[in-house]
């Protein structure tokens, strides 16, 4: 298989690429994405990549305005013996944008990107032909995939996995990005994904899950990818989305019977032991409630009665309203995933026992576990 890595943040253009490919290449093709400097070297640190396709104009991290010297930032970034990346074969620069066409173009190509123009296209083919004949630098192939938000996810997840189900370990991979992943991260991997059309065999696609925080950005995610992808067609055949939901937190079950409307993230999964060690540990932030974690507003009196008040005077457990009043400090995270890895591997059944209904559901929809 070929692996190929584009770096760029305009989803258009990148289906554009992965259809020009398809169109004229015949090799199983994996593609990866970026959207900025500091993705596409994180990606390069942790994959073999045979081609390289960056935007010239582009933001060096996540947040940031587009440089017009990003591509040449990437380029120089790859060869810092400090990053530790795996320099790809080949390297191409796509740029719709004529006048940024400069310094690193004695070294590796840099071509014009017109959707309407052949010239860059037959190029393309080209080169993938031409890597098609290096055998020595093809890699294995790609796996069933769960794409997840964050960095902490995945280690959990990996850690639910070798306890619940570690006969699956060689069958899926858990992929992230160690900064700026998030929902949005997650929402254009799917879509790559989908355009891509991953063979299993002559008759099964590859599938993958993209799994979802249920909040506000997860919830506009998934809206994103349905307008991406019709639901018709092949592409929506080889992936599925997993919103986190109240299902998997049995444990709070008596705040949704009262009428709360809590947003699931990993982190609410946890067993209550847990988030009592991380309140010991001052590892909590307070969570900001409003109407909308309300099923009924009208049950509230706002007149006379605070939202916490209100929430107080249903007679929910101590452990529930931890959960209710409090969240996972973002700082504290990982140290909260890494007092659960350091735990005897019975207390981890009992600290991770939600998660093994999710995961056995994610093996569900990826057809590995029947």
């Amino acid at each position: 298989m070929i692996n190929i890595l584009i770096v760029d943040d305009d989803i258009d253009k990148i289906s554009f690429i992965i259809s020009t490919v398809q169109k004229h290449c015949t090799s199983k093709i994996a593609f990866l994405q970026a959207s900025n400097v500091q993705e596409g070297i994180e990606v390069l640190q942790s994959k073999n990549i045979h081609l390289l396709i960056t935007d010239l104009l582009m933001p060096i991290r996540a947040g940031e305005e587009p440089n017009k010297n990003g591509g040449d930032t990437l380029i120089k970034e790859l060869y810092r013996s400090k990053n530790k990346t795996n320099v790809p074969m080949y390297i191409v620069g796509l740029s719709q944008f004529e006048d940024v066409k400069h310094s690193y173009d004695g070294v590796w190509n840099v071509w014009l990107y017109d959707p309407s123009e052949q010239s860059w296209q037959i190029k393309l083919r080209d080169l993938i032909f031409h890597i098609e004949r290096v055998k020595a630098k093809i890699i294995k192939e790609r796996v069933e995939t769960i794409f997840v938000e964050g960095y902490t996810d995945k280690e959990v997840l990996l850690l639910v996995l070798d306890i619940f189900f570690d006969q699956f370990i060689d069958n899926v991979e858990i992929e992230t990005r160690k900064f700026g992943a998030g929902a949005s991260w997650v929402e254009r991997q799917v879509i790559i994904w989908a355009k891509t059309l991953f063979k299993k065999n002559d008759i099964e696609y590859l599938r993958a899950i993209g799994l979802f925080d249920n909040d506000e950005s997860g919830i506009q995610a998934i809206a994103n990818i349905g307008d991406q992808i019709s639901p018709n067609s092949a592409e929506n055949s080889t992936f599925s989305i997993l919103k986190l939901d109240k299902k998997y937190a049995n444990h709070l079950k008596n705040a949704y019977s009262q009428g709360i409307q809590l947003p699931i993230t990993l982190e609410e999964l946890f067993s209550p032991f847990c988030w009592r060690f991380a309140e010991q540990n001052n590892w909590l932030v307070s969570r900001q409630l409003s109407e909308k974690n309300l099923r009924d507003g009208k049950q509230w009196d706002k007149t006379n009665q605070s939202l916490k008040d209100h929430i107080r005077s249903l007679s929910l457990s101590d452990d529930t309203s931890l959960y209710l009043f409090n969240k996972i400090s973002e700082e504290h995270k990982v140290k909260f995933v890494n007092y659960v890895k350091n735990m005897p591997r019975d207390e981890q059944r009992q600290a991770l026992a939600s998660f093994q209904f999710l995961m056995s559901d994610i093996l569900k929809k990826l057809k590995i576990l029947s």
